[in-house]
């Protein structure tokens, strides 16, 4: 998902389009099975009391484990002959360049991603619909917005040549609450996802077996949500996982503010402007044992950014307990580096430049220290 939505926000030129095409029942459309492989059946019984019927695939099913993988090599091998040119990222696997055609695309099982001139984009897709079957490809418009993979994708002319770009959700949010029934806030709007550490340990009541299934899905599904595209809900999510095994009252109380929290900002979005550029600035924070006394365990918090828009983040627990801020805020640091190099990396794969140095900015003069080695031996 990071990659997808660099791929949105990352360098685009005024004569690049943005756009999406599905293909067709791909699994059904995958190579089939050679005939050293090892062979496969599926049983098929047509009514109550019929002889069940034995049938020998010749390729791949919807539901079998390996669909994916054998579609995604497939698509793979196509685009990477020498009849297409593409290139395969070496980070991001899922990101295919043409260096002569200048089309990039990213692969999100049968939804690809594209991004390239409009005439080289058809030509492209000339090229898919003859070797595949597929539906018609969706350009992005001002007046027509892209679905891909939960999100919409929408194109802003701001005028004097400006234009934005956008992603939300706010269909999937408004579907979430209707689905679980979430109470409307008891006051006008909700300023805050986050719950104090008292609210969440207030009440240690373990749930029934039938709350601890709809909490086990709400957070779930918040999970989805904080992963997807609402990093504002990441650390309140992060919180709330941590009491999956055994969710209690207090933690209900919890999921049940983040939604309300979702519910007053459904229309959350991520917005940023069309430009060649490849400006990457990311973030880093820790607190140090902020759930004390409840746990000693501190909690990490990166957020990276491509041209201002945020494009990867994490909030979660760390893996050992720190027995200082500056121990805390150092491991913070590390996990953000490591994203950080992967995510510019990925980048480089889609085309991007990867630039000279890497930006992280943080709060803790002793994590500085660290980085700049001039903390004593």
């Amino acid at each position: 998902l990071s990659s997808i939505r660099s791929f949105i926000f990352g360098p685009m030129r005024d004569d690049e389009v943005l756009s999406s095409i599905d293909v067709s029942v791909a699994f059904l459309q995958a190579n089939e099975f050679d005939e050293d492989e090892k062979p496969r059946y599926v049983k098929y019984t047509p009514y109550k009391g019929a002889r069940t019927q034995y049938y020998k695939l010749r390729g791949p099913l919807y539901g079998q484990r390996s669909s994916p993988r054998r579609w995604f090599d497939t698509l793979k091998e196509w685009l990477t002959s020498k009849e297409m040119g593409f290139v395969q990222g070496k980070n991001e696997v899922c990101a295919f360049v043409n260096p002569k055609t200048g089309v990039k695309l990213v692969a999100w099982v049968d939804d690809l991603l594209v991004k390239g001139t409009d005439r080289e984009t058809q030509q492209f897709y000339k090229a898919l619909a003859d070797k595949f079957d597929c539906k018609d490809p969706s350009y992005l418009t001002v007046d027509s917005p892209l679905d891909y993979v939960g999100f919409t994708v929408e194109l802003h002319d701001m005028g004097d040549g400006q234009r934005e770009i956008s992603i939300d959700q706010t269909s999937q949010v408004q579907d979430f609450l209707e689905e679980f029934e979430c109470p409307p806030a008891k006051f006008a709007g909700v300023a805050s996802p986050c719950f104090t550490k008292t609210a969440l340990y207030s009440d240690d009541t373990p749930l029934s077996e039938e709350d601890r299934a709809r909490y086990t899905s709400i957070v779930g599904s918040l999970n989805y949500f904080a992963t997807s595209l609402r990093y504002d809900i990441a650390l309140p999510t992060s919180k709330l996982s941590q009491f999956m095994a055994k969710p209690t009252v207090g933690a209900m109380q919890g999921a049940v503010r983040v939604m309300q929290y979702m519910g007053a900002t459904s229309d959350f979005s991520l917005r940023g402007r069309v430009t060649e550029q490849c400006d990457y600035i990311h973030y880093s924070d820790s607190d140090h044992a902020g759930d004390k006394p409840y746990h000693t365990r501190s909690q990490s918090g990166i957020l990276l950014t491509l041209n201002k828009v945020p494009v990867q983040w994490k909030s979660n627990k760390q893996s050992c307990t720190a027995y200082s801020s500056t121990a805390a805020e150092v491991m913070a640091l590390s996990e953000c580096v490591r994203q950080a190099n992967f995510l510019q990396w990925a980048g480089k794969d889609i085309g991007y430049n990867e630039p000279p140095t890497l930006t992280i900015y943080t709060d803790s003069k002793g994590a500085r220290a660290f980085q700049s080695s001039t903390t004593l031996d």
